[in-house]
């Protein structure tokens, strides 16, 4: 059963990065706690007088402040934690626990300060946000992984078979012997031995064949000035915010909860496609 659970625990699950994302979140929350507290005032809060409409605000309000907190700041001092690539469901229940226990820590400060004036204990407080926020929310994660991961390994099947099936993913606007080399900082390349790109902020790493072996170079550059260096190869397509890839090399696809992976030639590692991008690739070599 330990096993069971730690491996359930260690299943890949998707974190979101981008800001307006993150925002909207954040806004989406802070306008749930509000609406929540209107329908069904708990916690004694049905006995406020005429101003409690405003007191529920300011719970929203506590709630959207610290979920910007969590979802940018500790998100940026603190990557090595919130590392997309390796963000797991553990991970995710973790930080959805903290930030509960946060949640009820300053709305519980609200509530003595502006509500009532005066000192309430904060244990009740606490196991009464747990109850409400945190608990319901392990079954919704559950859900999600499932849903999520499914979803992802249909569309890696449905991939799959794609690339069995077609050997010339490009859109045959010109042969190969046509296409001129790709010109990487100084590194040539021919488009059909191009691989991957990996981001790492200001450096790259470039994955390509010479002598029918995989090179691996790090140089510094941006993704910006990768795209317009294979813009004209229609195989070569940006699949995340931090790969381009060679569709030409793929040669199997997977998925989990957290993403869709395509598993290149000569490669020992895969390469995440964003979920906006998914659809795009698929109806590209469908």
């Amino acid at each position: 059963m330990l096993t069971g659970l730690v491996n359930l625990l260690n299943r890949p699950f998707p974190l979101i990065e981008e800001k307006k994302e993150k925002f909207i979140l954040s806004l989406t929350i802070g306008a749930f706690v509000f609406a929540f507290l209107i329908v069904f005032q708990p916690f004694g809060l049905r006995e406020l007088g005429e101003f409690k409409t405003l007191y529920f605000l300011g719970y929203g309000a506590v709630t959207f402040l610290v979920e910007i907190l969590f979802t940018f700041v500790l998100m940026k001092f603190f990557h090595g934690f919130y590392d997309a690539e390796q963000w797991t469901l553990g991970k995710h229940l973790l930080n959805a626990f903290l930030l509960i226990v946060s949640l009820a820590f300053f709305n519980w400060l609200f509530t003595i300060w502006v509500v009532y004036s005066k000192h309430i204990p904060f244990t009740p407080f606490l196991a009464d946000t747990l109850a409400v926020g945190f608990f319901p929310l392990i079954f919704i994660f559950l859900f999600l992984e499932r849903r999520l991961r499914l979803k992802n390994i249909g569309l890696s099947k449905e991939l799959n078979n794609t690339f069995l099936k077609h050997t010339n993913i490009s859109d045959g606007k010109s042969a190969e012997s046509e296409i001129p080399l790709l010109k990487i900082e100084g590194i040539n390349i021919k488009p059909e031995n191009f691989l991957c790109v990996k981001s790492m902020g200001n450096y790259v790493t470039l994955c390509y064949l010479e002598n029918n072996k995989v090179r691996k170079e790090t140089i510094r550059t941006t993704m910006k000035q990768i795209e317009n260096s294979v813009k004209e190869n229609a195989d070569i397509v940006r699949c995340h915010k931090s790969y381009f890839v060679n569709l030409k090399k793929v040669t199997n696809s997977s998925g989990n909860a957290r993403s869709l992976y395509l598993e290149i030639e000569g490669l020992n590692f895969q390469v995440p496609v964003s979920r906006k991008i998914a659809k795009e690739l698929f109806a590209k070599v469908a």
